[in-house]
């Protein structure tokens, strides 16, 4: 398969985009297979994909009622990050940042990964604590955070009004953290390579601001992680 580069696309675009190679095969399915997947959203599709790629199983089949991507993993845009509280929770998202961080280079596709980072507003002298425990709490467990002021807020992203109905006092901040597309990555499920996906269950507000070296969100905030190794979707 033909490697993404910033070089190929300057090839291509002058010829006219003509040259491009299929980005994935149209299989037959087969007589039998070694496991069978249901569902071809970003769970399923990052189980067959680990599957094949830890445990050497060749004859993966996914099944989708509908096209690949198409449910939740396609409908929405989510925040990656790992700042967790307690140290089982900081290393299990950790692993999946870092996963993330490496997964366009792994699958030869763009995920759109944007490490804008995280900041978690504190409204509150109650809220300010509780942010520094948290902050504490993330560098103990090793994973980047600091405590950031409404100045430093209003520096990273001007458009955001620190004197509303529940002023904002402070925050802290995880730096690695950012956004990715969940339908950009499962559509590689075509090819067998899947995406891993984190769940965010709030809209990130920084989507439509200009790049900055990070963007404040709206805390707290409340996410889910589908194992990024075995894809296993927790049930509400």
């Amino acid at each position: 398969m033909r490697r993404y580069s910033f070089l190929n696309l300057l090839r291509q675009a002058r010829a006219g985009n003509t040259g491009w190679e299929p980005a994935w095969r149209d299989a037959e399915p087969k007589s039998g297979y070694d496991a069978l997947v249901i569902g071809g959203g970003g769970h399923g599709l990052a189980t067959a994909y680990y599957l094949a790629r830890k445990h050497g199983m060749r004859r993966v089949a996914v099944l989708e009622r509908g096209w690949i991507g198409g449910g939740n993993s396609g409908r929405n845009t989510q925040v990656v990050r790992s700042n967790y509280f307690h140290s089982a929770s900081s290393s299990f998202y950790d692993h999946s940042l870092k996963l993330y961080e490496g997964l366009g280079a792994e699958l030869n596709f763009n995920i759109m990964l944007s490490q804008r980072g995280l900041i978690q507003l504190a409204h509150s002298d109650h809220e300010m604590e509780i942010a520094r425990r948290w902050c504490n709490a993330i560098r103990m467990n090793g994973i980047d955070s600091d405590m950031v002021t409404p100045a430093e807020i209003k520096a990273l992203a001007p458009p955001v009004n620190l004197n509303g109905r529940f002023p904002v006092m402070g925050g802290f901040m995880q730096r690695r953290a950012g956004i990715a597309r969940h339908d950009s990555g499962v559509k590689r499920g075509h090819q067998g390579r899947p995406h891993r996906s984190n769940r965010a269950l709030f809209r990130p507000t920084w989507a439509r601001l200009p790049p900055r070296p990070a963007i404040a969100g709206i805390a707290p905030a409340v996410a889910d992680l589908a194992s990024a190794s075995v894809g296993c979707p927790r049930r509400h």
